[in-house]
């Protein structure tokens, strides 16, 4: 190395500024440990977790332990969800947590609960289309079958084989949107809606909009939502309009044509 003074005069850096093989310190290794079943989570290791069969990864009481770590990270191999739970406190807040594929946390004790300080979390999302044209009888909400699936990052939200609906599996906050596209009304329709109800209920509606469309029109009617869900709700989509005789809703390929869908998006917050 050299050195340049202020007066321009040129000379070797000085012993203590030369960087030899071996200076710089490694960086610390962290043992992992592999979980593949319900156990006990290793304080100061990562607990590698490969989920093929869904089961609880317990944290120990974070009670005499403060400032140590947990981690988990549950490897992308894993198929179902592990429920991460702590045998005293809470962790941020909540009594479990639910991790999938590809997630990662690194937990702190704090003396009474565990608190989340780093990691990833990815954001479950599941898309359905209905594509089958169903036939809606005027005056009458009808449920739209959602019978295939065009997203599902986690493989374990959306229904297409038996109930035509999208499962939420972990609680949290969703943006919902539901889209019934019809077909050329035979005659025009005062009130033409789409909705999306929480658990099949038509008293509990997570998503609505509704629009006057005319004679011969290809009304495509879009609702919005965004609430809080639990890990036992689902979603179904519904139409109803008042023409005065029986219309189809159309069906498609994917839920950005003319054809009806609906989509569950959730808003990542641990």
């Amino acid at each position: 190395f050299l050195t340049q003074t202020g007066n321009g005069t040129i000379s070797a850096a000085p012993a203590w500024a030369a960087i030899a093989a071996g200076d710089v310190p490694a960086l610390p290794t962290v043992t992992e440990v592999a979980v593949s079943g319900t156990a006990t989570a290793t304080v100061g290791t990562i607990n590698a977790c490969t989920v093929t069969s869904a089961y609880t990864l317990t944290l120990p009481t974070p009670v005499g332990i403060t400032g140590q770590q947990a981690a988990v990270r549950v490897t992308p191999a894993s198929t179902k969800l592990l429920t991460l739970a702590t045998a005293a406190g809470n962790i941020d807040g909540a009594a479990t947590r639910i991790m999938w594929a590809a997630e990662s946390a690194i937990l702190e004790s704090d003396g009474t609960n565990w608190v989340k300080i780093a990691g990833k979390t990815v954001a479950m999302c599941a898309v359905m289309v209905g594509a089958v044209t169903t036939a809606v009888a005027s005056g009458a909400v009808t449920l739209i079958p959602m019978v295939t699936t065009y997203i599902d990052n986690t493989g374990l939200m959306c229904d297409a084989a038996t109930n035509f609906r999208v499962n939420v599996v972990r609680p949290g906050n969703y943006e919902v949107t539901g889209r019934v596209g019809w077909n050329q009304l035979a005659a025009a329709s005062p009130r033409t809606i789409t909705a999306v109800y929480k658990n099949g209920s038509s008293s509990t509606v997570i998503a609505q909009d509704e629009r006057y469309a005319p004679s011969g029109g290809f009304p495509c009617v879009t609702a919005p939502g965004l609430l809080t869900l639990a890990a036992t709700d689902y979603a179904t989509l519904n139409a109803f309009h008042q023409t005065g005789s029986s219309q189809n809703a159309l069906s498609g390929s994917t839920p950005y044509g003319s054809g009806s869908s609906v989509e569950v998006r959730e808003l990542t917050a641990w």
